[in-house]
C-alpha cells in the first residue's frame, strides 16, 4: 500500500510480560477480584464501538438463555466519548435491553499488575473487535492460560490460534461468538488444553525474543551500514589513488 520494498520490511510485533502475566490458581484468582461461582467472561480495552463489546453482551444473553443462567461479564477499560455520548452507558442500555444488565459489571480501569487474577479467574476472554491492529490483550490472557474468542480479523488472528489457542469467528453475530464460548464452557478438558497452548503461543511473545530480535535486525543494520561505508571509502581511495599516479 506504501510502495516499500517487502524483502526490506520486518515486522516485530509488541512483547508481552510473562513473569507478570502467568496462571493464577482460579479459586485464588476469583476471591481476590471477589468473583463468585459460575461461568465467567471477559472483557479487557478501552471502551469504544470499534472493540464489539455489544456483541459480547448480546452473546451473554443469548447463553443465560439457553440455560447458562449464572453467566457473567466483566468489562474491564477505561470509558471513551463519541460526539459526547459515553460508550459505557451506551453499553449499559444495550445490556438493559437485552435483559441482562445485571449479569454485566463495568470494572472500569484496572492497574497492570492486577490484570493476571482476572484472566485467570475467566473461563473465556472475548475480543469481538470490528478491527484490531495487534491483539496484545489476547496474548495476556493467553499466558494466563486463559482461551480466547476473537473476531477473525488480522490484528487478532497473528496472536490466537483457531481451534488450538481458543475460536476464531468471521462476522459480527452474537450467536456465532455464544457458540464457541459455549464449546469451552461444556468442555473443561477443551479449555484446558487450548489454555495450556494458549501460553506456549504467549511465549514465543515474549518481550525478551522481541528485544532479541530487534538487538539483531539492529546489529545487521550496523554491520551493513559500516561495510558500506568502508567500501565506499576503497573506492575514492582507488579514485584518488589514481589521480594523484596522472
Amino acid at each position: 500500500a506504501y510502495g516499500a520494498d517487502a524483502s526490506r520490511v520486518e515486522v516485530v510485533a509488541p512483547g508481552v510480560d510473562v513473569a507478570t502475566f502467568r496462571p493464577i490458581d482460579r479459586a485464588e484468582a476469583r476471591s481476590k477480584i471477589g468473583a463468585g461461582a459460575g461461568p465467567l467472561l471477559l472483557f479487557v480495552g478501552r471502551l469504544e464501538r470499534l472493540k464489539g463489546v455489544d456483541i459480547a453482551i448480546r452473546a451473554l444473553a443469548l447463553l443465560r438463555g439457553r440455560g447458562y443462567v449464572g453467566a457473567r461479564l466483566l468489562v474491564l477499560g477505561a470509558d471513551s466519548r463519541d460526539a459526547d455520548e459515553s460508550e459505557m452507558e451506551r453499553l449499559k442500555g444495550v445490556a438493559s435491553a437485552a435483559g441482562v444488565r445485571d449479569a454485566v459489571e463495568f470494572v472500569g480501569s484496572v492497574a497492570h499488575h492486577e490484570l493476571p487474577y482476572f484472566y485467570s479467574a475467566a473461563d473465556v476472554c472475548v475480543m469481538p473487535s470490528y478491527s484490531e491492529s495487534f491483539g496484545l490483550v489476547g496474548l495476556e490472557a493467553q499466558a494466563c492460560g486463559c482461551p480466547v474468542v476473537a473476531s477473525d480479523v488480522s490484528g487478532l488472528r497473528s496472536v490466537a490460534r483457531e481451534g488450538v489457542t481458543g475460536f476464531l469467528v468471521a462476522g459480527d453475530d452474537p450467536a456465532d461468538y455464544a457458540d464457541r464460548i459455549a464449546r469451552l464452557l461444556d468442555d473443561p478438558e477443551l479449555a484446558r488444553q487450548m489454555g495450556r497452548r494458549g501460553q506456549l503461543l504467549a511465549q514465543r511473545f515474549s518481550w525478551s525474543r522481541t528485544t532479541d530480535r530487534l538487538a539483531e535486525l539492529f546489529s545487521s543494520l550496523a554491520e551493513r551500514k559500516a561495510a558500506s561505508s568502508l567500501n565506499g571509502g576503497r573506492a575514492y581511495s582507488r579514485v584518488h589513488a589514481g589521480i594523484r599516479h596522472e
